[in-house]
Parts: C-alpha cells; sequence; structure tokens
C-alpha cells in the first residue's frame, strides 16, 4: 500500500496522554482522480456490452500492469496484471491504479496505524445531483485527418512517454516522430456486432477512401491509426462524459471555432462554462442532425483537430452543481479518548472504511467517487475548518491534510 506519509507527530507516538491530535483527511473527488498515474481515465474499461467487445483490443482494455507498491483492492493477489474492473455481482469496481484508488489505499493505511492514537474526521467535495455516465476515449487526428498503416513507421510510437523521451532526444529527428495508437476497426468484418456496424458506416463517410470499398480495406486491414493527440496524454487528462452516443464515431467538418483559445473565448467563458466546441458531421450520424460539439470537464480541455474520433471506455459520474464555499463531511471527527481498546478502534474505522472503499457504477453507493467538474479547492479547506471550529481543540493541535 501507498502511504502519504511515513511518520506521525510525537504527540501521537505518546499513548499515556489523554490529548489526541484532531486530523481532518480533505479529499479532492474531481473527475480526474479517476485517471492513472499517467493521466489516462481507464475506469469501468474491459467491461463493455456483447456488441462492443472487438473494443477491448483498443479503447478499453481489460488488463493493465500494476504498478510498483499498488495492490489491486478488488484482487489483490494479481500483483503483475489484474483488471481494469471488477464485477462484484453485477456492480462494476474500479480495481485499477486510479488516483483516486492509490490515494484511498494510503489513507486507509494511514488510518489503520494511527487512528488508535490520533483521532480523524474525512471530507470531500460539496456537490449535488450525480449521475452515472458512459464514457469515451477521443482521439485528435493530425492536421490532415486520420491516416492508418499495418505496422508502426520509422519513429512511430504508440506509447506517448516514449514518444515524448525520443523527440527530447531527437529534437531533429527524420522523419519526425509520429504517434498512433490501436485502429478500432482493425479486422471489423469480424468484430462484434456494434463495432462491425460502426466501422461499416465510417467506411461509407467518404473520409478515408475514394470509394466504401477502398475505405473498408483502409480501416479493416491496418493495425494502427495515426492521432495527433489523446484524451489519455497527460496534458489532457480526460474522457468525453455521455449517455445514447454510439460506441464508435467520429465527428468532422469543424472545429468551430477553431480552437477554444483567445480571441474565440476568454477566460471569462471558461469560468462562466460557455465554451462549447463544435462539428458539422459525424459517422455513424450522432442524433438527429449529425452534429456534435463538446465542453470542458474537470480536465479544462475540448478537442479541436480536424476529425475526432470517440471511442467507448467504461463508466464515470457527473454533477449538476459545486459548493465553492464548504466541503462535505464524510465521516465525523473521532473521539476515542485514551487508550481506546480494539473495538472501539475498529468501530470509529468502519465508516471511512466503506467511503474509502472503490468507486462502483452504483450512483447511489456511499464511496467516494471522483464527480466534480471542477475543483472547488477553497470550499473543501473552508469546510475543513469549519469541522474543526466547531470541537474542542487539543492540545496536541489541529490539521488538515
Amino acid at each position: 500500500m501507498l502511504s502519504p506519509f511515513a511518520t506521525a507527530p510525537s504527540e501521537a507516538q505518546t499513548t499515556g496522554t489523554p490529548d489526541r491530535p484532531q486530523i481532518v483527511i480533505a479529499i479532492g473527488n474531481s473527475q480526474s482522480m479517476d485517471g492513472d498515474l499517467s493521466g489516462a481515465i481507464m475506469t469501468g474499461s474491459g467491461n463493455l456490452s456483447s456488441g462492443l467487445t472487438s473494443l477491448y483490443n483498443s479503447s478499453s482494455p481489460v488488463n493493465y500492469s500494476v504498478p510498483s507498491g499498488f495492490t489491486p483492492p478488488m484482487t489483490p493477489s494479481q500483483t503483475a496484471s489484474a483488471p481494469y474492473t471488477y464485477n462484484n455481482n453485477g456492480t462494476l469496481v474500479d480495481n485499477g491504479a486510479s488516483r483516486l484508488n492509490v490515494a484511498k489505499a494510503g489513507l486507509s493505511s494511514v488510518l489503520s496505524q494511527y487512528l488508535p492514537s490520533m483521532d480523524f474526521a474525512l471530507e470531500d467535495y460539496s456537490t449535488s445531483g450525480t449521475s452515472l455516465y458512459t464514457t469515451w476515449v477521443y482521439y485528435m487526428s493530425p492536421s490532415g485527418g486520420f491516416t492508418f498503416a499495418n505496422s508502426l513507421p520509422t519513429n512511430g510510437f504508440t506509447s506517448y512517454a516514449a514518444y515524448q523521451s525520443f523527440n527530447a532526444a531527437n529534437p531533429n529527428a527524420s522523419p519526425p516522430p509520429t504517434r498512433w495508437v490501436n485502429n478500432p476497426c482493425y479486422k471489423y468484418g469480424s468484430a462484434s456486432s456494434s463495432v462491425k456496424s460502426y466501422c461499416t458506416s465510417l467506411s461509407k463517410s467518404g473520409l478515408y477512401g475514394s470509394s466504401a470499398s477502398s475505405a473498408a480495406s483502409t480501416l479493416s486491414g491496418n493495425q494502427y491509426m495515426q492521432i495527433g493527440a489523446s484524451s489519455d496524454d497527460p496534458n489532457v487528462n480526460d474522457v468525453l462524459y455521455s449517455n445514447g452516443n454510439s460506441g464508435l464515431f467520429v465527428s468532422y467538418n469543424g472545429p468551430n471555432p477553431a480552437s477554444p483559445y483567445p480571441p474565440n473565448f476568454s477566460l471569462n467563458d471558461y469560468e462562466n462554462g460557455s465554451i462549447y466546441v463544435s462539428y458539422a458531421s459525424t459517422s455513424p450520424k450522432q442524433g438527429t442532425y449529425g452534429n456534435f460539439g463538446t465542453s470542458p470537464t474537470n480536465a479544462g480541455y475540448v478537442p479541436y483537430s480536424p476529425q475526432v474520433v470517440y471511442a467507448q471506455r467504461g463508466f464515470g459520474y457527473y454533477v449538476q452543481s459545486l459548493n465553492a464555499t464548504g466541503g462535505n463531511q464524510v465521516v465525523s471527527m473521532t473521539n476515542l479518548g485514551t487508550n481506546p481498546s480494539t473495538s472501539a478502534v475498529n468501530t470509529a474505522l468502519t465508516p471511512f472504511t466503506t467511503a474509502l472503499k472503490p468507486e462502483t457504477n452504483n450512483s447511489s453507493s456511499s464511496e467516494i467517487k471522483a464527480l466534480a467538474y471542477q475543483s472547488p479547492t477553497a470550499g473543501l479547506v473552508q469546510g475543513a475548518g469549519n469541522v474543526l471550529s466547531n470541537l474542542t481543540a487539543s492540545c496536541a493541535g489541529q490539521y488538515v491534510i
């Protein structure tokens, strides 16, 4: 398990004193906390409907390599490779190394170790109107649109980290490095039913060949798709949150405006939630008119390349509103006194354990979820202060972590 701090204050190590530090643990549970340590939001990956299972080879992988020091919460014995998602009798549970799971693991370890000698409370962002959504990874095209290849070209990379490292070490490389991902339409003639249907529509869009047959050959016969950027990139850290869209589609004939930056939009536009970048066409056609657009999530990003491919991944959450001036007290401050019994400590630990369970696709369950579309940190800090101000202060001090 990972621990956010290694040693306790000296007061807490003296079990004979009646004074116990009072500590508010404040978790910023914005949507980006569903991202892994490299930025990719993988929650729910690898558990799609039967018609979309071919996407397990591209946008929605089943397994991940477990990073050193992390224990998958639902499959703790799997230390090399583990599933992103654990199906617990129909409830999907995030089993990946998301930032939220890493934080929860560390906090659980701290609470188990120090609750006998410290008092704790737990707080997160104050939000309302929680809704479950399906997520899509999105790939932004190079300037000329998407191209495809059956093998990686010289200086072609599927790993963002490897691409960045090569770029830094070889600034004048020839040919310049390019980025690629697994083509979600590769061999789509034998793909799962929905993917086959979506890729057939793409072959008729006129985007990838002079005829439907040549486009079908391009889409089906090439393992890799060249991209300009991905929502999995550390500097994007995003997914599309939506419901009712095709599991795979491309938006094109845009963007409008050309970018989400000034002079098209201002910081005030961002703060007021009025940024919207759209495309006139989609394939397969989305909605009544076929147009499609996006606004920023917690990532603060919207795609604005000539074409954008969206491919279904997993699940995530959105809320209707945030409280910028207060927090949400998840667990009240404990008050265990001097030398509490093991039974008393275990009882006090129970609500923390419940709140720190991994995120599920049950919007009514009580674990902390990554759901805030902004990060009202001021409200979180104010909320922690309110918790402490309503207590009789301990001589051992009051803290917020």
